[in-house]
This record gives structure tokens, sequence and C-alpha cells, in this order.
């Protein structure tokens, strides 16, 4: 085809269009049925697989599904989407080094702070810019391949070492000298610095606000302004990033939870 081609639900120009597929593409297709053609079938509506994989618009049934707070399993770590971030677990830093430790399996940066302790580090990032530390901890673990990134590790940037541990102002285009000199740019001299550091352009720029941004549902769905400010696309990325925050809550022996949950009126 010379022209995009509408990928849709059914076969009638009044049925639901996912996507497009793009002039030169190739595509396998099983049958025609009334002018229109079958090719693979949908598995789920925001990412499945049409030949390669790719992103679909979904139905609105299935985004009522997804953002209905009353839908989510409350004893489910999906539940975590919920968490107030800008609270503290009141976990000790001895408690937040274990939890490092088990996850990084003693490698990585995140056990070579200055002091001895990155959860120490955490915790006075979570302090200054009420942000909870379990959050830092994921965030930052899932931007540096736990600890391991060349960024984390340090790059030397106009001859001092430098440190970014939530890939901030890194550019996929060049992210490893971008998000180095955006490093030096804010003084992140040493792990402590990139992780207290860092945590002000997460409190700022989404857990404090205009939109009042303070849990993951929020970041995802914006329930204040609709449509607006959302940190992703996905319809599931806010459930995907609950795991492992879920994950380091099991690992601590006490901890405080608390959860932000909106309601919607009709």
């Amino acid at each position: 085809a010379t022209t995009p081609l509408n990928i849709r639900s059914g076969a009638s120009t009044a049925s639901h269009v996912y996507g497009q597929f793009q002039p030169g593409r190739m595509i396998r297709v099983y049958q025609s049925v009334s002018g229109f053609y079958t090719t693979y079938p949908r598995v789920y509506s925001n990412a499945t697989n049409y030949s390669t994989i790719q992103w679909l618009n979904a139905l609105e049934t299935d985004v009522r599904d997804v953002a209905d707070p009353l839908k989510v399993d409350r004893n489910s770590s999906a539940f975590y989407q919920f968490l107030d971030l800008s609270k503290t677990t009141g976990a000790s830093a001895a408690t937040l080094d274990k939890m490092l430790a088990n996850v990084t399996k003693g490698l990585g940066i995140f056990n070579k702070c200055s002091n001895g302790s990155c959860g120490q580090a955490f915790i006075d990032a979570g302090q200054k810019y009420s942000i909870n530390e379990a959050y830092l901890i994921s965030h930052a673990l899932l931007e540096t391949g736990n600890g391991q990134s060349t960024l984390a590790m340090g790059v030397t940037w106009n001859g001092r070492k430098v440190y970014n541990m939530y890939g901030i102002g890194a550019y996929d285009y060049d992210a490893i000298n971008t998000g180095a000199a955006y490093a030096y740019k804010m003084g992140w001299f040493t792990p402590e610095a990139a992780i207290v550091g860092g945590a002000e352009f997460i409190s700022t720029k989404y857990i404090h606000n205009e939109y009042g941004q303070n849990t993951l549902y929020k970041m995802r769905w914006s329930p204040m302004r609709p449509g607006s400010h959302q940190y992703a696309t996905d319809m599931g990325w806010a459930v995907k990033q609950t795991s492992r925050i879920y994950s380091l809550y099991q690992q601590m022996d006490s901890y405080t939870a608390v959860f932000d949950i909106p309601v919607f009126a009709r």
C-alpha cells in the first residue's frame, strides 16, 4: 500500500482503530472479509503483536478496567501504585543497606558510598525532599541496572568524576556524555550527592508538582488534570513499576506504608 492502513477491531469502518500499518511494511494476511483483511489477532490492546511488536490504541473499556482503583486487589503488589510517594518508610539505614545488598549481590555503586551507607544517602534524600526511600531506591536500581551502569559507577568529565543515579539529563542519542555533563553541572561528585541531588529533580517534577502526582497511579493518569503531564502512555505503566517497590517493602522488618486512593464521582 502507498498510504497507511488502519488496524481495526472488526470488518467495518465504524470499528475501533488500534493504530496503523505504514506504507512499505510487510504483514501476513490470512483472509479477506468484506473488503478487509485479517492479520495477527489482538492479545491485549495496549501492546500486542502484529507481525512485530507495535503499540496500539486501547479500547475505552480496556482503559476503564485498568484505571479503576476499585478493581485493584488490595493484597497484590499492584496496589502499590497507590503508595503515597511523599511519605517515608521509616526504615533504618542498616535495613536499606541490607536491601540494596540483597538486590545487587554486593556489586555496583550502591555498596560503595564513601561513608559506607548508601542507605543513609537515600534517607537523607527522602527527608530533604519528602520522597519515599523505597521508591527512590527502586527508581535508582531501574535506571542504573542495579547500580552497575557506567553513569552510576562514575564518569570523568572535565577532569572530575561524576555520578548520575537516576539517568537525569541522559538523552538516548548520547546517554553517557549528556548524563555526565548534567551531573557535572549539578555538582554530583560523589555517589551520595547524586542520590540526594537527583531526588530534588524527581520531587519537583513529579511528586510535589502542580499536578499533585504523589503516587504512581497519579503519575500515569493525572486525575487532577486528565490527559496532562502523564509520565507514560502505556496504560499498564503504573502497575509495572510496583513489583520492585513491593519487593523492597517485604524485605523490611517494619515499615510505614501510606496509600492514597482516588475516588471518582459521576
